[in-house]
């Protein structure tokens, strides 16, 4: 190891999460040799990515130290301005990118798991045909969606995350089944129904059968309408940790948030500082070219 980090001269060791066992390990690698450690995650704000440091979501930084925010000298009109277009854009057409189909580019699967064997050295046979009978099995889920007049009915708004997000797994102390407990309770206790939007990439047959059944005894809502129009007409927005929770105070909308997110404590000026100064200016699913200024930005992060 120590041959190839002299070879090749590695300053920076870049992470997609961290959250992956090879990330772990390159991580005690970077302690040990005093390498640079960034890490990279789809902000879900468009045309930006957030970097960190220490780690994503409450591994971060950012989740430690918020009031990093409060360094940067935010122009708020400009803020502003940009909140108007972006929440005009997300009432005119909602759509979660992260919801494409994983197993529609059946090539891309094939070089992963070669990786796996040839590349990696973390194969194992268990793995890999637990990944081929994922493969094979793959099928789309199609949800029941109810005819909910959300404009003139009182509700609470529980967005759905994917069951097996790191989101949930890692940075949560609760699950979505213990959660959809809560959201169902505080539903009753205000004698609201409770709406419930799926979420697009959702691909566990197990965990929706099991919130099927839930939804015959509990009597709430699946719904499909735009989030944003959801989190408007809302009395209360439950979340664990997702960015609707971000996009609810985006909107100044009442959130109660369940698990470990970044935005728990965040008020109109965290907000703003962290879509126009922390985060950084490049679009994940575009494959422009890196302004080097952004990517001496990058670099520098302390």
């Amino acid at each position: 190891m120590q041959e190839i980090i002299n070879d090749n001269n590695i300053k920076y060791i870049f992470m997609w999460n961290g959250c992956q066992i090879i990330d772990k390990a390159a991580k005690q690698i970077a302690n040990i040799q005093n390498i640079k450690t960034l890490y990279f995650e789809i902000a879900n704000i468009n045309g930006k990515t957030f970097v960190d440091p220490k780690g994503t979501n409450a591994n971060s930084q950012l989740f430690d130290s918020p009031e990093i925010l409060k360094q940067y000298n935010v122009n708020l009109n400009e803020y502003n301005k940009w909140k108007e277009n972006y929440l005009r854009e997300k009432f005119a057409n909602h759509i979660v990118k992260q919801s494409y189909n994983k197993y529609s580019n059946k090539i891309e699967f094939c070089i992963n798991r070669l990786g796996d064997i040839f590349i990696t050295k973390f194969f194992s046979m268990n793995n890999l045909v637990s990944k081929i009978k994922e493969f094979l099995l793959y099928k789309t889920i199609n949800f029941k969606y109810d005819n909910y007049d959300y404009k003139n009915r009182k509700y609470i708004f529980f967005p759905l995350q994917v069951s097996n997000d790191t989101q949930i797994l890692i940075h949560s102390d609760i699950g979505i089944e213990k959660a959809l407990e809560f959201a169902v309770i505080e539903a009753k206790k205000n004698n609201c129904d409770l709406v419930i939007k799926p979420h697009p990439a959702e691909k566990n047959s197990k965990f929706v059968e099991n919130l099927l059944k839930k939804k015959q005894k509990e009597k709430f809502y699946f719904v499909n309408e735009n989030t944003f129009r959801l989190i408007q007409n809302a009395k209360l927005v439950i979340t664990i940790n997702s960015t609707v929770g971000l996009e609810t105070k985006i909107m100044g909308k009442t959130l109660k948030v369940l698990g470990r997110a970044l935005y728990a404590n965040f008020n109109q000026y965290d907000i703003a500082a962290y879509i126009q100064k922390y985060l950084i200016d490049i679009d994940y699913f575009d494959n422009a070219r890196i302004d080097i200024k952004i990517f001496n930005k990058i670099l520098n992060l302390r």
